[in-house]
């Protein structure tokens, strides 16, 4: 507990309150206002916290964070030209500043962020750490699991989780760091020991104006969240152009790493296949030969960020080399269901490049046909969606056109937004009486009901035939309207290809 002074020392803020009260805690939330609380009114584009100022004060707040021009009539009032970075501080003051005594690295990027977190925390665990992990699957650590309602939590929730874990004497943490998060200043007040980029391409541009403030986002955990000094490594693909720019931000000082001749961490050959990843790097600490199990091709450039942080903060050669070969695969990111005839795998990928890159690594596996599983969120976006059309078709020989969490917007109207990608006079439509026995290269299926789309491509396989089914990966929900609905892909596929071993198993009848 701190006075209201102390809390906004040094702070550039303004209070309007009589006396010194003292504060326990802050929040965005009216309703979780209780006497001595600070009610945060946040306005962007999700809320406009200005509307419950008066539900906050009868609830006896102790004072209420607005904007600098903001008229209170009369309510005890932090004045501050950015709340929510304001917002962020406070928190972590309040909880004693608790990445002060953890090692924080945060990841950033549109793909790669939550298998990088797996990655790493594997490796952290085999060097002896106690870890602690925010992102999107789970927030977690020391044997503790909780839901992750969003990839970056509130600044209120993210500083009382991270001194939850230093309570129970977490030394490492890993942090999948979103886009909204750094826009929003939600981990303002974080102090980052480390920084990783993965890559950028088009996404969430439903929040973000353009590609450029979308980057920006990105940039802010290297230019504003590290801790300062040039000992604190920032990861960078540079390979990807947006990793040459954050490089260039931070004046040079940066561990890069990808296949670019100019690596630090240079991948310098690879091979990928069902079994999954052999690769040799070469680093400052010289070369190493890694093997994992993880699928696809492009996993080489996620095992390369978490060994080239890894050996950044000091983890010796060999226990990364252990723990990349020992770690399990991550949930809903190229999992596979399995199956002694078909292949069927599952992927969270929703962007038109994190789809084009998982359909060139099934196309590299598959023994047979590669049927890709796919569909668009209503209410976001509606520029990739036919971006996501070219994507599937990419590589496939069948993409099957279906719901993913429509929302609010009729399910049949995003399929024609995401079929404006397809040239349909040059491609072959087909249903569930044609697709058993189709060999073209450019099959095209429609089916809205999402289960029934995967059981029926399940059904209708050959043998040897590989079936995607990206866009919700490790999600155990469906959002129709406003409500959720439970749909787990991994459910709906296993579900399917224990029917279908059922049908076979059962003696025909002549």
């Amino acid at each position: 507990m701190m006075t209201l002074s102390q809390l906004c020392r040094d702070l550039p803020v303004a209070i309007r309150a009589e006396g010194d009260p003292r504060v326990q805690g802050i929040t965005l939330d009216s309703r979780a206002v209780r006497p001595g609380f600070i009610f945060a009114a946040v306005v962007d584009a999700y809320r406009n916290g200005e509307n419950f100022i008066s539900d906050a004060v009868k609830r006896e707040a102790a004072a209420v964070l607005a904007a600098e021009n903001f008229d209170g009539g009369g309510a005890p009032l932090i004045l501050a030209k950015d709340v929510r970075k304001i917002l962020g501080i406070m928190a972590h003051r309040l909880a004693g500043d608790p990445t002060k005594d953890i090692c924080l690295i945060g990841v950033t990027g549109t793909n790669a962020k939550t298998t990088f977190t797996y990655i790493m925390e594997s490796i952290l665990l085999a060097d002896g750490r106690r870890v602690g992990v925010v992102g999107t699957i789970t927030h977690r650590y020391d044997g503790k699991v909780f839901p992750a309602p969003n990839t970056t939590p509130e600044a209120p929730d993210l500083a009382r989780f991270f001194d939850k874990m230093r309570g129970q004497g977490v030394n490492t943490a890993v942090m999948e760091v979103s886009s909204h998060g750094l826009a929003l200043d939600r981990v303002a007040g974080c102090r980052f020991d480390a920084a990783v980029f993965t890559n950028l391409s088009r996404d969430h541009l439903d929040f973000h104006r353009d590609d450029e403030d979308y980057l920006a986002a990105k940039m802010k955990l290297f230019t504003e969240h590290l801790k300062p000094g040039k000992e604190t490594p920032a990861i960078v693909n540079i390979d990807d152009p947006a990793g040459k720019r954050i490089v260039a931000a931070r004046g040079g000082k940066a561990a890069t790493y990808g296949r670019d001749s100019g690596a630090m961490y240079r991948i310098e050959s690879f091979t990928a296949d069902s079994t999954g990843l052999e690769m040799n790097l070469s680093t400052p600490r010289g070369a190493m030969k890694i093997t994992s199990p993880l699928l696809g091709h492009y996993q080489a450039y996620n095992v390369t960020a978490a060994v080239a942080a890894a050996m950044e903060m000091g983890i010796g050669k060999e226990t990364i080399i252990d723990a990349v070969a020992a770690m399990r695969g991550v949930p809903g990111r190229m999992e596979n269901i399995p199956d002694d005839e078909i292949d069927v795998i599952v992927d969270y990928a929703h962007t038109p490049d994190a789809v084009r890159t998982v359909v060139e690594a099934g196309r590299k596996m598959t023994r047979g046909r590669l049927i890709t599983i796919f569909g668009c969120g209503g209410d976001r976006d509606k520029g990739k969606r036919p971006l996501m059309a070219q994507a599937a078709q990419s590589a496939s020989d069948i993409i099957l056109v279906t719901s993913d969490n429509p929302r609010t917007e009729d399910p049949a109207r995003i399929i024609d937004d995401i079929l404006t990608g397809v040239d349909l006079d040059q491609c072959d439509r087909l249903d569930d009486k044609t697709l058993g026995a189709y060999e073209g290269r450019r099959g095209v299926w429609i089916e809205i009901n999402r289960p029934k789309a995967v059981a029926c491509a399940i059904h209708n396989a050959k043998a040897k035939d590989m079936i995607l089914i990206v866009g919700k990966g490790h999600e155990d929900y469906q959002i129709i309207g406003k409500e959720k609905f439970h749909l787990d892909d991994r459910e709906e596929a296993a579900k399917a290809l224990k029917a279908r071993r059922r049908n076979a198993a059962e003696p025909k009848v002549s």
